[in-house]
């Protein structure tokens, strides 16, 4: 993430919890503010990346991942019932629960504030719930957006470690590509994974889209036997989560993981543009339920 004119643990010192206001990008830290005698735990605005978290005794731990604070408790824990409800209706377990009874996610956009008086949540954004609709032309509507995504791309494309994107070929991927490809000409290589099943199979797309933004792309096939990784998939999830394409992912990000250490991805697109089938379904169920 980054601050504005400083450092962002220069920040976090001069400013304090209300350094959150001035990080900007993802991001899951934790702070311990001594003259303030307080722990200070933070998840950035969507989400992106996790932070869990377990009060006991007047004692605080915290970790990236579920499985570590659940494996290195030594105490059995009871799997939370109604985590396994939600997952079971949803497909994941959302913040701030977890499968595990205990253990809690931090919400996206949260602040946790730890002091010896105890444990205080605050939500520090939200995505506003009444939107201001768009007033302008069409063709304005398609400035702001190219503008709004260049800036978020070319944000992310600094990096001090090699640097890839993920290419399916549809449109929100594309997209990156095409401008990655107008940053960074010839440098930003793309990776997807490919299916002798056509129907599974995003390569055929992800090519074509390659070759026109003359972008450095590799692809890997997927085969059988990478249901042998299930256990280990598990182990990293560290509870149920029903996203058809993880095992797909995590395949694609362990091929990638050979040639550079970061990739952009198009993640969101399809949520954000209204671009799933299932939007489709949902609406002529609308009209059914009339």
């Amino acid at each position: 993430c980054s601050a504005p004119d400083t450092g962002n643990m220069e920040t976090i010192e001069r400013y304090g919890s209300e350094a959150i206001h001035f990080l900007r990008g993802m991001f899951a830290f934790a702070v311990w503010d001594g003259p303030r005698g307080e722990l200070l735990l933070a998840r950035d605005r969507v989400g992106k990346k996790p932070l869990f978290y377990a009060l006991d005794g007047g004692r605080c731990y915290f970790a990236s991942t579920l499985g570590a604070l659940h494996d290195t408790d030594p105490r059995p824990r009871r799997i939370d019932v109604a985590a396994l409800d939600a997952f079971l209706t949803l497909g994941y377990v959302p913040a701030p629960q977890t499968i595990w009874d205990g253990i809690s996610k931090l919400p996206a956009g949260t602040m946790l504030r730890v002091t010896s008086s105890g444990a205080r949540s605050v939500r520090y954004w939200t995505l506003d719930e009444v939107l201001k609709p768009f007033t302008g032309r069409f063709g304005e509507a398609l400035d702001q957006l190219e503008e709004l995504l260049t800036t978020a791309v070319t944000l992310r494309l600094r990096s001090d470690v090699p640097l890839g994107l993920f290419l399916s070929g549809g449109i929100d991927s594309s997209l990156v590509g095409a401008i990655a490809a107008r940053q960074c000409p010839g440098e930003v290589p793309t990776f997807s994974l490919g299916f002798a099943e056509g129907a599974f199979d995003e390569s055929r797309y992800a090519e074509p889209i390659a070759r026109h933004l003359g972008l450095r792309h590799h692809t890997f096939t997927g085969r059988p036997q990478m249901l042998d990784v299930l256990p280990e998939l598990v182990r990293h999830f560290a509870e149920p989560f029903g996203d058809s394409s993880a095992l797909a992912v995590w395949m694609l990000a362990r091929e990638t993981r050979k040639h550079v250490t970061v990739v952009l991805t198009g993640d969101g697109g399809d949520e954000g543009f209204g671009g799933y089938d299932w939007y489709r379904t949902a609406l002529r169920l609308r009209r059914l339920r009339r």
